[in-house]
């Protein structure tokens, strides 16, 4: 089975946007130590947030933060070009970040650092929530989006939900994204991982991982889809 890509977390002992320079050096040695873990894995790419998940706001001005941001992403993409990965900004909604939302806001930064190898990875679930139309987001993104995260309005398996995902494909079509579709799909609470941690969540796992594939296959192929109602597959 082929490393897809990495999922790299950004806490706030991880934070390129921190006021405390220790902090911003250990994001970015993080993030070298992520390149080469993806290089030996042989994943192609890697999310890099420029701030820390669950941090959401700030006392810094903007531009300050950028100065902080925007050359640590260059040096770390740098040094990703000679492992051959690519390092992809992902938006995350209001209630887990300040700094980027939206795949506009994303595409700024990635014009900011300016490095071939730097480009965008993109969730349904944050879109959602964040985007005016995800398909329109989709297709903004274009040639910079390097991957792309699939789950439902609830973080549950596509189809259970209220996203409309036919339009999302067709533009994941249109921008011809030769990517993986991956799923991140997670409890509704408020730690989710928490939930996994505790034994929760058991239909995460292989039930969900069953239906999203069966799900998004069937609008691939133009059937339609279907949306679960029961709480097995058989």
């Amino acid at each position: 089975m082929d490393a897809a890509a990495i999922c790299s977390i950004y806490t706030a002992e991880r934070d390129l946007a921190s006021p405390d320079e220790k902090v911003r050096k250990n994001a970015l040695t993080y993030i070298k130590s992520v390149v080469k873990m993806a290089n030996e894995l042989g994943a192609e790419v890697i999310i890099v947030a420029p701030s820390a998940v669950m941090k959401t706001e700030t006392t810094v001005p903007r531009k300050q933060e950028l100065e902080w941001v925007v050359p640590a992403m260059q040096e770390a993409a740098d040094f990703a070009k000679d492992m051959n990965v690519k390092l992809a900004i992902e938006p995350w909604n209001r209630y887990e970040t300040y700094f980027l939302n939206r795949a506009e806001q994303a595409l700024e930064l990635c014009d900011m650092v300016d490095r071939p190898n730097v480009g965008l990875w993109l969730d349904t679930f944050h879109m959602n929530l964040e985007e005016q139309s995800i398909p329109d987001a989709i297709r903004l993104a274009g040639k910079n989006l390097f991957h792309l995260h699939m789950a439902d309005s609830n973080r549950a398996a596509p189809g259970r939900g209220h996203i409309d995902f036919p339009p999302i494909l067709q533009a994941v079509k249109d921008i011809g994204y030769s990517g993986y579709l991956s799923m991140e799909i997670l409890p509704a609470a408020a730690d989710p991982f928490g939930v996994l941690k505790r034994g929760g969540g058991k239909e995460f796992y292989d039930q969900y991982t069953q239906e999203s594939i069966e799900f998004l296959k069937s609008l691939l192929q133009g059937k339609g889809g279907r949306v679960w109602k029961s709480s097995t597959v058989s």
